[in-house]
């Protein structure tokens, strides 16, 4: 079977809509819990799903893309899991910055290893 490739720009419309859902949940559950819970939680299923498509075209990855979705996913993750269980503490989700820390580190290394070959090739 010939492997799919689908199309980014869809992917970003998908994300874009993933994102405003979730947005509009966090909204409307101020008014309506039950529509809000609903609106947000299918946005955050929505961007963990799209990110892991994204994650799954590339064709090389680097330390920085697994840092990313290890990010994207513990992050929304525990999310999820404070709109299901509400009395736990809210602040579960900084237990992720380090990594996201780590991985502002790994792209400004990219950067300046890419910016250092630009400089040897006399760029």
């Amino acid at each position: 079977m010939a492997k799919r490739h689908h199309n980014p720009k869809k992917i970003r419309k998908f994300i874009i809509a993933s994102v405003l859902l979730t947005a509009i949940g966090g909204f409307i559950y101020q008014y309506a819990n039950t529509i809000g819970s609903v609106l947000s939680f299918t946005g955050y299923v929505g961007v963990i799903g799209l990110y892991f498509i994204h994650f799954a075209q590339k064709r090389f990855r680097s330390k920085l893309d697994i840092v990313k979705l290890i990010w994207v996913v513990l992050t929304y993750m525990l999310i999820l899991v404070h709109f299901i269980f509400p009395d736990l503490p809210t602040d579960l989700e900084y237990l992720t910055t380090p990594l996201l820390w780590y991985g502002a580190y790994l792209f400004y290394r990219q950067k300046e290893d890419a910016d250092s070959d630009r400089k040897k090739a006399g760029w």
